[in-house]
């Protein structure tokens, strides 16, 4: 069984894995932390990695634009939910925070 029955009814799978979540990191997580429209992702950026982060942020929890503190937006796909960040270079240690644009 998948996230969607034959019928194309989705099945509980479908509301545990519509979260927003790291889906690539320019280096090691240390930490992801999620509240109310709030997440922060807490990583060792790896200067051999040229690849940016990207966050996987679904619809419903953030359904418009987004600010976001401790990087650079690259690309924005607002059909893929997909945000692309770049972080500064040099820092030992870096935060991203994402909240609701006006938050």
């Amino acid at each position: 069984m998948g996230a969607y029955l034959l019928d194309g009814s989705p099945t509980f799978l479908v509301d545990a894995m519509d979260k927003a979540y790291p889906s690539a990191v320019a280096g090691t997580p240390v930490e992801w932390s999620t509240g109310p429209g709030r997440r922060e992702l807490t990583f060792h950026p790896d200067p051999a990695v040229t690849d940016p982060t990207d966050i996987c942020r679904p619809s419903d929890e953030f359904p418009g634009d987004v600010d976001v503190t401790g990087a650079t937006v690259v690309p924005w796909d607002p059909i893929s939910w997909l945000l692309t960040v770049h972080v500064p270079g040099g820092a030992k240690t870096v935060s991203v925070t994402v909240v609701p644009e006006g938050d």
